[in-house]
């Protein structure tokens, strides 16, 4: 899902609540930023992902993530899948796609109310950072819309943390 709309909410419900291995493309790229010696912020992220991605290959930050978590026998929940490459090396590996999404406005809310001070942007700025993840030409830059298209579930979190809550919970039944 696009920012803000409470991808780590849902991975943090399920790794404390179910136990599930919660791992982060996002998490993997700014360690790669801070091994450059760059200061972690949303763009210089974007920017060390593209180039990963385009240097390692479009999978290259999830067959990470999946090698990290090894063979436990736990569930393991990825957030932060940005590309449709990514999307469907998951599924190919047999990983069942939810699509966390809220309307714009709600999305900008949260984002203020959490984001870091070298994060931070206007809600002009947010409005166009929304629509360049969603669609991008260069196969190396994110396009949400297209790995929202590739989900099984989407969830709508638009409401409390509760709905949220029991929205996964409905969708746990489904795996």
């Amino acid at each position: 899902g696009p920012l803000g709309a409470g991808k780590g909410t849902v991975a943090e419900y399920l790794n404390k609540k179910h136990n599930y291995i919660y791992l982060s493309v996002r998490s993997l790229f700014a360690e790669e930023v801070l091994k450059r010696g760059q200061i972690a912020t949303r763009d210089t992220i974007t920017a060390v992902a593209r180039d990963l991605r385009a240097e390692k290959g479009q999978t290259y930050a999830v067959e990470q993530l999946l090698a990290r978590a090894g063979k436990g026998g736990r569930g393991i929940v990825i957030e932060s899948i940005r590309t449709p490459a990514e999307a469907e090396f998951l599924k190919s590996k047999g990983a069942v796609l939810w699509c966390v999404q809220a309307d714009i406005e709600t999305r900008y809310k949260r984002f203020i109310g959490k984001a870091l001070p070298q994060d931070a942007m206007t809600h002009e700025q947010f409005i166009e950072k929304d629509k360049a993840d969603m669609d991008a030409s260069d196969p190396a830059n994110q396009a949400l819309a297209a790995v929202c298209e590739t989900a099984e579930t989407g969830i709508d979190n638009n409401g409390s943390k509760d709905e949220l809550y029991a929205q996964v919970e409905e969708a746990l039944k489904k795996l």
